[in-house]
């Protein structure tokens, strides 16, 4: 008498599990390795000069068109009778290249 064998080879519940996770991977791998969304601009760094209204932003560029981080921004204004009163205000740029100069006076020399 033949006696049929009704085994497996493999264990089904452990290789349901081991298809559920492959397939979990496989799902999830484009939501972990896609590439990552810009970081939100930060604040443009504001220097108040504080003797006027007008103001001045800036954007610096390097050689090959991309903003320029940390660069340092320095600015000399003499304004009032004959030029006699001096502003010197310095900033640094942004990740994103820009700077603003607030305060500044209307007319300079």
């Amino acid at each position: 008498m033949v006696r049929a064998l009704a085994f497996r080879s493999y264990n089904c519940v452990d290789m349901n599990r081991m298809l559920r996770v492959l397939c979990s991977i496989v799902v999830a791998a484009p939501l972990l390795f896609r590439a990552q969304a810009p970081a939100p601009n930060e604040k443009v760094p504001i220097i108040d000069g504080g003797v006027g209204r007008c103001s001045l932003e800036l954007t610096v560029l390097g050689v090959d068109r991309k903003p320029v981080y940390a660069a340092t921004v320095t600015v000399h204004v003499k304004y009032g009778f004959g030029g006699m009163r001096r502003l010197d205000l310095e900033a640094g740029t942004n990740s994103d290249g820009k700077v603003k100069f607030a305060g500044l006076p209307a007319r300079v020399q």
